[in-house]
Formats: structure tokens, sequence, C-alpha cells
């Protein structure tokens, strides 16, 4: 990194922009009478000067980033955590070899949820705006933004109460269009996948119980649809929500939705062929087998037979509820205006 004149002062935060060959480094200085914002792309540097009257806006939108960080650290560690309960119970004592793994990604997520929610900052003059990436947490955001206001007022002069009840002046009309074109439209979602994603998502944790406690081939095959019609409103959800007028917390429940798909999907693959090996000789006639087979031996087996077995269905039926019973509330109360308009 080259070393700044004396007359720039470096504002917090660090961000990074991943390019198609090249990882770089983004940071802000304050200048006398601009803004400097520096790139560094492994031994080249670019710099960009914004002159403080020259700057309209600093617009900051919160980003689910930091949640979708949290929640894989999450997922994890409580696969970790049930791996580790798995091979304890074969092998007493191996839970000290995964505490280190399991105390390396809480202390990860501690950080990840301190340093708070993150959020997309830009900055927008009269013909460009520009991503500002050092700017991705908030907390971080609004102190350069208190750094940066003095600046800016210098420059600009203050709008003060009197300005406002004169009257200030209309947009200048070569600026309408530029303004126009970075202003993102927002539409208004009616939640109505979100709605059947949690519904089916409270189904499928209830059903899920009732396969724990009954041996059936039926419950079973049941539960197979009723995952793959939740695994689809799901992904209906997210993508009608990007762009969409939904709170933030409807929002991160569905992002949590999807990712209790993907970690089903995995320890359901794993639990499958952990049940077809508590028989030594179901792994030789594997081979023999057909798939509506092992199916059968999958649904005919019992839970309580295998440690690992029946953590996955605990956290199953755990992860569900915690997850698609305050997704529907959301869901049912973000409609109701809707509906009742």
């Amino acid at each position: 990194m080259a070393r700044k004149p004396k007359e720039y002062q470096r504002l917090p935060g660090r961000g990074a922009r991943a390019g198609l060959a090249i990882y770089s480094r983004t940071s802000l200085w304050l200048g006398s009478d601009h803004l400097l914002a520096a790139n560094w792309q492994g031994y080249s540097e670019e710099y960009k000067r914004f002159y403080y009257r020259d700057i309209q806006a600093v617009t900051l939108r919160r980003t689910y980033r930091a949640s979708v960080i949290s929640l894989v650290l999450l997922l994890v560690i409580i696969g970790i955590s049930v791996l580790a309960a798995f091979v304890e119970r074969e092998s007493p004592g191996a839970w000290i070899g995964f505490s280190f793994p399991i105390g390396f990604f809480v202390l990860l997520l501690i950080a990840n949820v301190v340093r708070g929610p993150s959020c997309r900052a830009q900055l927008r003059t009269a013909v460009h705006t520009e991503d500002l990436p050092s700017l991705n947490r908030v907390r971080v955001a609004r102190k350069v933004l208190a750094r940066l206001q003095p600046f800016l007022v210098a420059a600009q002069g203050e709008v003060t109460p009197a300005m406002i009840a004169a009257g200030l002046p209309a947009v200048p009309p070569a600026l309408q269009s530029a303004i126009a074109s970075t202003t993102k439209k927002v539409h208004h979602e009616k939640a109505f996948f979100h709605l059947l994603a949690f519904a089916l998502l409270v189904v499928l944790g209830l059903w899920v119980a009732l396969d724990y406690t009954v041996t059936s081939v039926a419950v079973t095959l049941l539960s197979i649809p009723i995952g793959l019609a939740m695994t689809i409103a799901t992904v209906i959800a997210l993508v009608r929500q990007h762009g969409s007028d939904l709170p933030a917390a409807l929002r991160g429940f569905t992002f949590a939705a999807a990712g209790f798909c993907g970690l089903m999907f995995v320890l359901s693959y794993v639990q499958l062929f952990v049940m077809l090996g508590l028989d030594s000789m179901a792994l030789d006639s594997m081979a023999m087998q057909n798939q509506w087979q092992m199916l059968l031996r999958f649904s005919r087996a019992e839970p309580s037979e295998n440690a690992f077995v029946m953590w996955v269905y605990i956290i199953e039926i755990t992860l569900a509820l915690l997850v698609g019973l305050p997704g529907l509330l959301l869901a049912l109360r973000w409609r109701k205006p809707a509906s009742g308009a």
C-alpha cells in the first residue's frame, strides 16, 4: 500500500471488490476539497476523486449479507455438533477433537454479529453513481458520514428552516434524467409464496414429527412432495422479494428457510446411507437394490437405532418450527392490510 500525503485522513472501513482475475481492496480518504477512493488490485493502484461540491448524496441500503453469513456459520456449527454427537457415541472422548472447529466457527459467528448489520453504500454525483465497498457495515458507514458531513456543508452550504419555508429551487432539467436513472424502483409484494413456503415448512415439521413416532411407508413418502413443494415455494419467494417493499424480518426468515432446505438436503442424503449401513448386509446388497427398495428400508428403519439419525430428526423438526412459525406470522401480518384494502 502506498503512503498517502499528510493532508489525507483515512476513514474507517475496508472493503473488497472481487473481479474476474484480481482481488481488490478499497478504502476512503478525506482530502481538503475532495474525497479520495483508493482501490488496490495486486500491485496496481487506482484512485478516484469526488469533490465535495459535486457530491449530491451518499445512500445506504441494508443488505442481508451479514445475516446470511451468520446463518451459514450457525448451520456449520450445528452440522459439526451433530457429527460430533454421532462420533462420540461410537468413540467416547472424540468430542475433544471437534471442540476446536466448533469454537473457531463460534468465534467467527460472534465477530460477525458484533460488527452489526451489513449495507451497500453508493455515492452519487450529477453524472455518476459509485459503489463504496469499504462502507459495508451500517455502524462504520454512519461514522464515515458523520465525519464527511462538515466537509460537504462547508463546500455546499447548509439548508436552513428559513430556506425550506421560502421554497427551494426546482431540480434543473439536466439533472432530472440522471436522478431518475439512479432511483431504484420498489415494487409491492403480496407475499403469497412467502405465506405458502412458511405454511408448508410448519406442515413439514409436524409431518417429520409424525414420521419420527410412526413407522409407515405412506408417511415417509408424503414427506417428499411436502418438502419439494416447500423448496419450490421458497425459491420463488426469494426471487419475488428482490427489489420489493417486504420488511427486513420477513426477508431474513425467507433466507433462513432457504438455508434450512440446503441443510436438510445434505443431512437427508447422509441419513439415507447411515440407515442403510445399520445392517452390514444392506451395504453388501445395495448394488442389487433399486431405489424403491432403498426407500422402503429407509421408511421402515427406527430412528432410535442410530444417534445420528435421531439427531437429524430432532434438528429438522426444531428448525422447521423455529423458522416456519415466525415466518408464517410475519407473512400473515404483512398480507392482512393488503387483503383488507
